[in-house]
């Protein structure tokens, strides 16, 4: 029964997400020059770039993490995130309207070489076009809360080295979750997925047959 009504709830969440999905934007045709990956951990996805590749308001993040070739950033809820207590309670707890975080993880090193090890981990790498790159970074910036000097709001350091917390621009709920929010990031960047997701490996099964296809394109 329990196992239904699990079911059940994740269907609803699902149809419920498919009739608020966003709509992704046009953007012009170019080359697929800019490498990102998505990375999976466990029940949580992140986007990851070169700095180098960031433009607008958001490529002034670079400066807070001197030295890092790839910035991962990840949206999920404020106190399950940065209180480190992932216990049932809290995790059902957390999705109710709440405020919410983005971590940005320094690299110095690959994504997959520095997720590789972990259990229950994937990167999958896709390319973008650099219209995508200043559209992903456009999305980013806007999930950033700003404060009165036009700076992101850092909130405390993460538990990876290097790593910071800062405030997001919205709040987190069943409906905008970490998921969601990488879904709506590879849709800002142009690529064909959709954010009526729920779990982690529903983005990863979408990233992987982009992946895929891309694999195909010189």
């Amino acid at each position: 029964m329990r196992q239904w009504q699990a079911g059940s709830v994740g269907a609803l969440l699902a149809m419920a997400l498919s009739a608020c999905a966003s709509t992704a934007p046009v953007l012009p045709p170019g080359p697929l020059d800019v490498h990102i990956d998505v990375a999976k951990r466990g029940w949580h996805t992140d986007l990851c770039i070169a700095p180098t590749d960031l433009s607008g308001r958001v490529a002034t993040l670079a400066s807070e993490f001197p030295g890092a070739e790839v910035l991962c950033f990840g949206f999920g809820e404020r106190h399950y995130m940065m209180d480190g207590d992932h216990s049932t309670a809290e995790m059902l707890s957390s999705l109710a309207p709440s405020e919410a975080v983005v971590l940005v993880t320094p690299l110095q090193v690959p994504p997959a070489q520095a997720f590789g090890p972990e259990e229950g981990a994937e990167v999958v790498p896709l390319r973008i076009s650099d219209a995508g790159a200043r559209s992903l970074s456009g999305f980013i910036w806007g999930s950033l809360q700003t404060g009165t000097n036009d700076a992101p709001e850092q909130l405390r350091r993460g538990i990876n080295p290097g790593s910071m917390f800062f405030a997001a621009s919205s709040s987190y709920n069943a409906f905008a979750t970490c998921n969601t929010w990488s879904a709506s990031g590879l849709r800002a960047a142009g690529l064909p997925v959709t954010d009526a997701v729920i779990f982690a490996d529903d983005i990863m099964s979408q990233v992987r047959k982009v992946a895929a296809a891309q694999a195909g394109i010189p």
